[in-house]
């Protein structure tokens, strides 16, 4: 009887932590939107903050909805700010020739094939391949 008793004060106490753990897992846009911010500002990957907030127990539709409000408040934000707008489109157009500069470095397919050639290789994949002397040879003067 006492075991049972004990088991039931237990049973109720594990009920009640598990029904607050999952009050608490649920967020508000406003404070997921908080939380992306703060992660941002800390550096951490989108992938990540998502992954954290998934297991907090934000839903996908409720991802959405906030995306869609980071994305409002962000346009609003640079519409209103003036001069590093300007600074921000020309460090993007830097960044886009840096990149193409980049491209340009990397070897092509083709050298990369050419490098895993063995060399001399194509020297038997001629069609006229014969083992014969050539006929125009200069024939030395003291040949009799």
């Amino acid at each position: 009887m006492k075991i049972r008793k004990l088991f039931s004060v237990f049973l109720f106490f594990l009920m009640l932590g598990s029904t607050s753990s999952l009050m608490a897992q649920t967020m508000s846009d406003p404070q997921v939107l908080e939380y992306v911010k703060e992660g941002i500002k800390q550096g951490k990957e989108q992938k990540q903050i998502a992954s954290e907030l998934a297991r907090k127990g934000v839903t996908k539709e409720q991802a959405i909805r906030v995306k869609e409000l980071y994305e409002k408040q962000n346009n609003v934000n640079t519409s209103k700010s003036t001069g590093t707008d300007v600074n921000e489109s020309r460090l993007r157009e830097e960044m886009k020739e840096n990149t193409s500069d980049m491209l340009e470095d990397q070897p092509t397919t083709q050298d990369l094939a050419r490098e895993d050639q063995v060399f001399g290789r194509n020297i038997f994949n001629t069609r006229n391949l014969t083992f014969e002397p050539s006929v125009n040879l200069a024939t030395p003067s003291d040949y009799r």
